[in-house]
């Protein structure tokens, strides 16, 4: 398995107000998640170009899933 990370996410990760995660408490990386969300909830999300429900054989009959083009 390749553990390399994608270089935008490398060049993304020091710009997070992100803690030490070998220190941090789950419940204070927690607070801090949330509140990194709210600080972004008035920024639209990318819509994308189509969605298209398909069907998608599966060994024990088709299953539903939803297809999302950029």
């Amino acid at each position: 398995m390749d553990r390399r990370l994608d270089p935008e996410i490398a060049e993304l990760l020091p710009k997070l107000p992100l803690r030490d995660s070998r220190i941090l408490m789950p419940s204070i990386a927690r607070e801090q998640l949330i509140a990194l969300a709210q600080s972004r909830s008035n920024i639209p999300l990318p819509q994308p170009a189509s969605v298209d429900d398909v069907s998608i054989p599966g060994p024990a009959g088709s299953l539903p899933a939803r297809l999302y083009r950029p």
